[in-house]
């Protein structure tokens, strides 16, 4: 069981290596709804993790999740719905 956590745990710290670019670079932007359920189903894996007595991975996992949060706060756009909406006011003003 050691060697299947660690295999979830070196898994998601590449994950979370390669994700944190996104954050780091105040030009770069991400779709909410995307970014929102990325956290969220990174949580259920911290969950999951847990339920079967693997803590390592359950806490990269739930790093993960704070971390795709930090992304959608910071780094989210509005949707594509919202966009148009806000392109329409400046159009009309």
């Amino acid at each position: 069981m050691v060697s299947a956590e660690m295999v979830f745990l070196g898994a998601t710290v590449i994950q979370i290596v390669f994700t944190l670019p996104v954050l780091l670079d105040s030009g770069s932007t991400v779709p909410r709804e995307t970014s929102i359920p990325t956290a969220l189903v990174w949580f259920v894996y911290a969950a999951t993790y847990v339920t079967i007595s693997f803590p390592l991975a359950a806490v990269a996992s739930a790093l993960g999740g704070v971390l795709w949060a930090f992304v959608a706060l910071f780094r989210g756009r509005p949707s594509k719905q919202d966009l148009d909406y806000v392109i329409g006011d400046l159009l009309s003003e």
